[in-house]
């Protein structure tokens, strides 16, 4: 029988070693659960875009413009150094008429992370799609794509 300090240990050593080596769990986890199952390989080749199969190159790189969610995490995180009246600005340039009444553009539109799109309604540039798509790069289940 294993002791309550041998299974933290072995727990611990886990998950150490599934984040210092996620290639040797990427497929097992990206099998199971809700979206889209993917393996290593394909999401390198289909997503990243690199010729690596799997983790043989860990020095490698990708271009983060290829992967939306990498683009549309860095464009949000320089869209929240813009002031309010740039984020009107950019909006009204694309024929918007929304406005940003919040300081800051990634504040108050995410109530939770459940994996709907509720959080559209909020951001003021997700809710008129034609922003939307004119900002950011189209992701799965964003109901703008």
């Amino acid at each position: 029988m294993l002791g309550v300090r041998g299974a933290l240990r072995s727990e611990i050593d886990l998950r150490s070693f599934t984040l210092t080596r996620p290639d040797r769990y990427f497929d097992q986890v990206m099998q199971t659960g809700n979206g889209e199952h993917i393996t290593l390989e394909r999401f390198n080749r289909d997503y990243l875009r690199i010729a690596d199969t799997g983790f043989q190159n860990p020095s490698g790189s990708f271009d983060y413009r290829v992967l939306p969610a990498t683009y549309n995490t860095v464009l949000a995180n320089k869209l929240v150094l813009l002031p309010p009246d740039e984020i009107n600005r950019l909006i009204r340039d694309l024929g918007g008429s929304r406005r940003l009444e919040k300081p800051n553009v990634m504040l108050g539109f995410a109530h939770t992370l459940d994996g709907s799109a509720q959080w559209r309604r909020g951001m003021v540039l997700a809710a008129d799609c034609n922003i939307y798509r004119q900002v950011f790069k189209p992701m799965p289940g964003d109901d703008c794509a």
